[in-house]
């Protein structure tokens, strides 16, 4: 179409969803980046709640937090943020900052994959904070 954002926030764009709403439980729409095109804008007036993606790494700070604000505009809800493209290591500290079960989970894993060797000295270090 000419233009998209039209299409997006049509009387039929609505009727769609609607009727997406009436036969299923969670409707997601995917949505190009908020700050490149008017596209998240728009949908924005459309959906229940919002979830914000960043790439680690990539997404800058600012350009974050601005997409925050300008989604935030349209009234709904900010359900979250997902970091994705986390790298191994680091996936380990953001599981952690998360939440202690994550944590031990994510600790879990990163022994499994290191040799036995390895892991005794750190059964002792963990013994010794333990006490």
């Amino acid at each position: 179409p000419p233009n998209p954002s039209e299409l997006l926030g049509s009387a039929r764009m609505q009727e769609v969803l609607d009727r997406l709403r009436n036969r299923f439980d969670i409707v997601l729409l995917d949505s190009p980046p908020a700050l490149v095109v008017t596209d998240a804008s728009v949908l924005s007036t459309l959906v229940d709640g919002l979830v914000v993606v960043a790439r680690a790494g990539k997404t800058r700070r600012g350009a974050l937090r601005a997409t925050i604000e300008e989604l935030a505009q349209s009234g709904r809800p900010i359900a979250g943020v997902i970091l994705n493209r986390v790298a191994g290591r680091e996936a380990g500290y953001y599981y952690y900052a998360y939440g202690r079960a994550y944590g031990d989970d994510a600790r879990a894993e990163e022994e499994a994959r290191r040799p036995a060797q390895s892991r005794e000295a750190d059964d002792v270090d963990t013994a010794v904070e333990a006490s």
